[in-house]
């Protein structure tokens, strides 16, 4: 296994952007920046952040995350209308936000490899210092296998051209908007990092508990199974499973399985982030692709083969069914 621990850069962004808005439950808006191949510091993801917001200079986010960015240290605005680091931008900037948060990532060899940022207008005083300290951990834990995913993925080859990204004027942070990961026109852009308004983390949108399990097609199933993990019925989630699976992998050990895998803290972010999308339909079996797409991401983004798991469905007594895992949790 590699130094990253076998995610990529975008299940790291992933898992970043899903601490921000399952733990910061008063974040409003959110983005996660990492390094790119040449160095610069580039948005990767945002929520809930206009078009027209990304990669401004002269903003009052940019002035926090460029501070964490040039000192590698966390910067925390209680009172943002009392702050003297926003005195020189002008009067309609200052009302951007009332209360922000951005911790470094960094790396095994204590290198600065992105950033975790969130902000609130709602009110003063949104975040801690509590906060900030439970965020520099998680910075450090995803940090810690972000460097060498990003190492990794400066070595490969670059991808086919594509439509030119979108550069901020003149920011130091050198804000690039790669079109091929887009949040609602750019998933490459400022993510307000997984955070609407103060709440828990959705999760995906699932067909009712009382659909008929006949009448329920293999992506609706998919929902159904990743919300019965992510709420911990392990038991209903098991009993999705074909007569197959579950004669090899019983409740016990399903739930021993289950429970190894969201004991580590960036794979049940990674989990939050990901949605299940129809592969290859058939009369009596089925491909469902579960891939990273944090809220907002563009349905017409493709992630790369590596991110993307691959669960097999098959008809089983007349209702879709898990049949086999290629990724995730029980990866076979």
């Amino acid at each position: 296994m590699s130094e990253s621990g076998g995610k990529s850069v975008a299940q790291l962004i992933g898992s970043g952007l899903s601490y921000l808005k399952d733990q910061l439950r008063e974040s409003q808006r959110a983005m996660v920046l990492a390094r790119d191949p040449s160095g610069n510091m580039v948005v990767r993801a945002v929520h809930n952040v206009k078009p027209e917001q990304v990669g401004r200079s002269g903003t009052m986010s940019t002035v926090v995350a460029e501070e964490v960015k040039n000192r590698s240290k966390s910067a925390l605005v209680l009172d943002a209308s009392r702050d003297a680091r926003f005195k020189d931008l002008d009067e309609e900037a200052r009302k951007e936000f009332r209360s922000a948060i951005c911790v470094p990532m960094i790396d095994g060899a204590h290198k600065l490899v992105g950033l975790l940022y969130a902000d609130s207008a709602a009110k003063a005083g949104a975040f801690s210092h509590a906060d900030v300290s439970q965020a520099e951990k998680f910075g450090r834990e995803v940090g810690r296998q972000l460097g060498p995913a990003l190492r990794e993925e400066a070595l490969r080859p670059p991808p086919a051209p594509k439509a030119a990204g979108k550069k901020s004027g003149g920011l130091p942070l050198q804000f690039v908007v790669p079109v091929g990961l887009v949040v609602l026109g750019l998933l490459w852009a400022f993510i307000g990092m997984l955070f609407g308004g103060g709440n828990d983390v959705p999760p995906p949108p699932t067909s009712t508990a009382t659909s008929s399990p006949a009448a329920t097609g293999p992506l609706n199933v998919a929902e159904d199974f990743l919300r019965h993990v992510r709420l911990k019925n392990y038991a209903q989630a098991h009993r999705l499973l074909s007569q197959r699976l579950q004669g090899e992998m019983g409740l016990e050990d399903f739930q021993r399985k289950i429970s190894g895998y969201m004991n580590i803290q960036s794979n049940r972010y990674e989990l939050q982030a990901r949605r299940p999308l129809e592969g290859r339909l058939g009369d009596t079996v089925a491909l469902i692709y579960v891939e990273i797409r944090p809220e907002g991401a563009s349905p017409t983004a493709t992630p790369s083969e590596e991110d993307r798991w691959t669960w097999t469905f098959v008809r089983d007594k007349g209702a879709w069914k898990v049949d086999r895992f290629n990724g995730g949790p029980f990866r076979e």
